[in-house]
């Protein structure tokens, strides 16, 4: 069927306006799609607009907020109120989310706590639908508890009980910081008006409510004031402290009614330590007795449990020092999670009630005249008793300073208090620390320090005020605007646990695992001072949950982790290093501490490209360079002589206005600061070597001879083939070892090839490695019977590794002397007339790679004990001198062992700390030193008993599988299995 042209194009004009209309429902249905997706409808007045030709919607498509259409003509501008017509009309906003730019987007409650990672309060909210009522009822305050809160709380799943629990944590007005006074009683929006406690402590650093600690991070949303709490709240008693003891205590209301305490009782706020009943039932009856007939006598031993104030445990968990009302001082410390008054335990805490709160705890608080073996109450060390000289005035930064020990205060302070108190020199100076508690506060980690569970604490280092006063006011600023880096700069003076800074008259440089980074701390002037990373410390402060060293220099975490990266800024001397293995490997090895004065790259233009090219030269160069120990600029005084590695002798010169100089060269710029030294720059190389010491000519001798001889006398001429390939044959002769003395370790073929074939071909397969393997065996000291001392060490010539000596069984006939665990069979010189000493050991020895802790963590079958290791916390304190013997279980052993106990391992420290001390022995006792049936006192006053067999050594029915590896300050054992007796 056909149609006329005219009907054709009529036919296509209707098909035009169908597509027409049906493009403009597609726009409308797109328009009301945005409206519709929505999570909240709320109705509001938007202007209305007419005509599609003359006014057009101006929609902005934003994040989530508020709808809101504009309108304008063409020919105006979105400015003020410009182009919006009179006319409105009323619909529906939905969130999300257009909106004009001036409207601000409001978030709800529930996204609010969300945010901020209060889940399972908001989800109670949620629950009981009572985000509308609290809305309503504002301005008010919520109290939230954490997720972690709730997951130590049982809470009811009636719906009217969880109302009620959510109102118990609400109170009407906002509670600011700022406003909250010491005891003071609010009314919870909680139906018959159950009162809230809000409590100050330690001069406003910590707020409670009803026990419970505010947090950081509070936020404000319309009129709610959300503020995050550490424990659930639950309804104070309705009870007042008399009649709960009446309750709960039988035995102390019986007690306190037999005196006439009742009124003194009910006129105040106080927080009593209550014994409970099976604590009058194991009282000593003779004290029963005395009490019973002494009536002034048991009221001073009641008020001895009464201390005026509410003190909950969320503070008494930081530890706290406390006056009684019968003037009895109260100690209270913090021991693994247990909360100890007097050393006495609290097995129940918080008991609310009207006028106080009450702890249970299962022992009377005696005075000493009926308890006279009752513990000090106090762990702080005995004020000092020889005087203490005043330090000199802060004039010279190179003067080191003898530190002022401050005597304990009769009542301990935590770490928190103790920085907020001034310190008192000798002197009569005063040495303040408000910077350090406001720097403190602002980067969040005081709550870190106030958390503090342990009972070993932190080790904090202090600035003074004048130490930040010295960064100048853009220092200051940059860390209070950068919060990474003042976050980082505060951990890297936090060390967890007590340092130990007894003085052993050594002067020594220990590299200590900070939270922000290694720092070293060293020992000057026979250990009357020290320096933390470069910075003098004036003054130890003892706390109660810790130790505060007080230092005149604000110390920065080091960019750097080892001094080998710290060689960036010289591009030669790098290259050096990076091509020298055994350059790299000394200078990284765990517990090494370097100084390094660095020859820039115009200085070390002056070598000739043979001596570039000759990798001993180039050694000896470096080692002729750097210095044992952390030498900061401030421990560089004048007149100060420095022995470098290659024996090699610095002088240290100062001009009048402070300039360094080394060997009278300039020390330019200012120091590079890493974690296992310093390095400090300077245009000249301080000494060149004419020749490598270890290629001297190779020539047969009478030397060469007498030690032929002694080798093929104890079978031990494998070793020298060794010396020969590793180009070493001569370097006994070299001048340095014949004028000083020194000893070759010849160990044994039998030794030689005992050694496990892995290990035997990478140490001949590799030349650098054998190098470093021959220069261990070789010291520059002479070894006789008589020159060592059991736990002694002897240097060698691989930098930074000490061969510890070790003699057994000496009174008796025949003693053993051991070296790094390894016999020494025979001591011989080398001839008559030489400086020579050959002494010949049944093994090789190993050079340690590290102290106790690290070798464990690098032994891949101690993977279990490492963790116990690390939950105990016990691998900062194997980090000291020593020495330490350690049996550690294989991973297999602990295969056999119940999941629930290996689970209490992981996670509990005081079981940790205890299934180490099982095993860890004071002493070193290699293999070779110890015999049958000897016992061994272990740190958790066990013994362990040694069983020698012609094919092993069994300790506590344990067989050691792996003995003898050598640890910087001790040895460590593999065994089997674990020792249950």
């Amino acid at each position: 069927m056909s149609f006329p042209d005219d009907m054709k194009g009529f036919r296509a004009s209707r098909i035009c306006v169908r597509k027409r209309k049906m493009m403009r429902r597609c726009k409308m249905l797109l328009l009301w799609a945005l409206f519709m997706i929505a999570v909240e409808a709320q109705e509001i007045r938007i202007p209305a607009y007419i005509g599609r030709t003359q006014n057009r919607p101006v929609i902005r498509v934003v994040p989530p907020g508020s709808v809101v259409i504009r309108v304008r003509k063409p020919d105006q501008s979105i400015s003020g109120n410009a182009g919006i017509l009179n006319r409105t009309s009323t619909i529906t906003r939905i969130q999300p989310v257009l909106y004009d730019p001036r409207v601000i987007p409001r978030a709800s409650l529930l996204q609010v706590l969300h945010r901020m990672r209060l889940r399972r309060i908001a989800a109670l909210i949620e629950a009981t639908q009572l985000q509308p009522y609290l809305r309503q009822a504002g301005p008010i305050t919520l109290f939230a508890p954490t997720d972690e809160a709730f997951a130590l709380s049982k809470i009811s799943n009636d719906p009217k009980h969880l109302r009620d629990f959510v109102l118990q944590h609400v109170v009407q007005g906002r509670v600011m910081p700022t406003d909250v006074r010491n005891d003071v009683t609010f009314p919870s929006l909680r139906p018959r008006a159950t009162p809230l406690r809000l409590n100050v402590y330690e001069d406003g650093q910590m707020l409670s409510v009803s026990g419970s600690q505010f947090l950081d991070d509070a936020r404000d949303i319309e009129n709610i004031r959300i503020q995050p709490i550490d424990r659930v709240l639950y309804p104070i008693s309705n009870e007042d402290l008399m009649s709960e003891v009446r309750m709960t205590f039988p035995r102390m209301y019986e007690m306190l009614m037999k005196t006439s305490l009742t009124p003194q009782l009910t006129s105040g706020t106080f927080t009593l330590f209550s014994p409970t009943e099976e604590a009058f039932s194991a009282l000593n009856p003779e004290v029963r007795e005395k009490l019973m007939q002494n009536s002034t006598l048991l009221t001073k031993v009641l008020l001895n449990h009464v201390v005026p104030g509410t003190h909950y445990s969320a503070v008494l968990a930081h530890g706290y020092a406390l006056r009684s009302l019968g003037g009895e001082p109260i100690h209270v410390t913090n021991r693994r999670g247990l909360i100890l008054v007097n050393g006495i335990p609290i097995v129940r805490t918080d008991i609310s009630v009207t006028n106080g709160v009450i702890h249970a705890i299962n022992r009377l608080l005696l005075p000493p005249e009926l308890y006279t073996r009752r513990k000090p109450a106090t762990m702080a060390p005995p004020p000092r008793t020889d005087p203490i000289p005043a330090p000199p005035p802060l004039v010279k930064e190179y003067l080191s300073i003898p530190v002022y020990v401050e005597p304990p205060p009769p009542v301990p302070r935590t770490l928190t208090k103790t920085l907020a108190t001034p310190l008192q020199m000798p002197d009569g100076s005063q040495m303040t620390f408000s910077t350090a508690n406001s720097l403190l506060r602002r980067s969040l980690l005081l709550s870190t320090l106030k958390k503090n569970g342990s009972d070993t604490g932190y080790t904090m280092l202090v600035p003074t005020d004048a130490a930040y006063a010295a960064l100048g006011p853009k220092g200051l600023d940059q860390l209070r605007r950068n919060s990474r880096l003042l976050r980082r700069m505060l951990l890297c003076q936090m060390v967890e646990g007590r340092l130990n800074l007894s003085d052993t008259g050594e002067e020594k440089d220990r590299p200590i695992r900070s939270l922000g980074g290694t720092i070293i701390v060293s020992s000057l002037n026979g250990g009357k001072s020290l320096t933390v990373g470069g910075a003098r410390v004036l003054s130890i402060r003892q706390a109660a949950d810790g130790l505060v060293l007080v230092t005149d220099k604000v110390n920065f975490p080091p960019p750097s982790r080892t001094v080998v990266d710290a060689l960036s800024p010289f591009p030669k001397l790098t290259d050096f290093v990076k091509n020298r293995i055994q350059i790299q490997d000394s200078l990284t090895t765990d517990g090494s501490v370097y100084t390094i004065f660095a020859p820039t790259d115009k200085a070390l233009s002056v070598l000739s490209p043979s001596q570039l090219n000759d990798r001993n030269f180039i050694s000896e160069l470096f080692w002729s360079h750097v210095v044992s120990g952390a030498y900061y600029r401030s421990r560089l005084a004048p007149g100060l002589r420095l022995t470098t590695v290659r024996g090699n002798t610095i002088f240290v010169h100062r001009s009048p206005s402070g300039e360094l100089f080394i060997n009278e060269k300039p020390v330019i710029g200012e120091e590079i600061v890493a974690g296992n030294g310093v390095i400090h720059r300077i245009n000249t190389l301080l000494f060149l070597p004419r020749a490598a010491v270890t290629e001297p000519p190779a020539t047969s001798s009478q030397g060469d001879n007498d030690l032929r001889r002694i080798a093929n006398e104890f079978n031990a001429t494998q070793f020298l083939e060794w010396m020969k390939k590793a180009g070493l044959e001569n370097i006994l002769k070299t001048k340095a070892l014949q004028k000083s003395g020194c000893t070759l370790f010849l160990p044994t073929n039998h030794g030689l090839n005992s050694m496990s074939p892995t290990l035997r071909s990478i140490t001949v397969g590799d030349p650098e490695r054998l190098r470093r393997f021959i220069r261990f065996h070789i010291s520059p000291q002479v070894l006789s019977w008589n020159s060592v001392h059991d736990n002694s060490f002897m240097p060698s010539l691989l930098p930074s590794k000490r061969i510890r000596c070790n003699i057994y069984a000496k009174g008796r006939t025949p003693g053993s002397l051991t070296v790094s665990g390894c016999r020494v069979t025979a001591i011989r010189p080398l001839s008559p007339e030489s400086n020579v000493t050959i002494a010949v050991i049944n093994e090789p020895m190993t050079p340690p790679p590290g102290n106790l802790p690290l070798t464990i963590a690098k032994t891949p079958m101690l993977k279990n004990f490492t963790k116990i290791l690390k939950v105990s916390g016990m691998d900062n304190v194997l980090t000291d001198e020593g020495p330490y013997t350690l049996f550690a279980p294989n991973a297999c052993a602990f295969s056999d062992m119940d999941s629930e106990e290996y689970q209490r391992l992981i996670t509990n420290r005081k079981f940790a700390i205890e299934f180490v001390k099982r095993y860890l022995v004071k002493g070193c006792y290699y293999t070779n030193g110890l015999q049958d049936g000897q016992t061994l006192l272990t740190e958790a006053n066990t013994y362990l008993i040694v069983q020698v067999t012609p094919d092993c050594i069994i300790v506590s029915e344990s067989k050691v599988l792996y003995g003898d590896m050598s640890t910087t300050n001790g040895v460590l054992h593999v065994i089997a299995s674990l020792i249950t007796s």
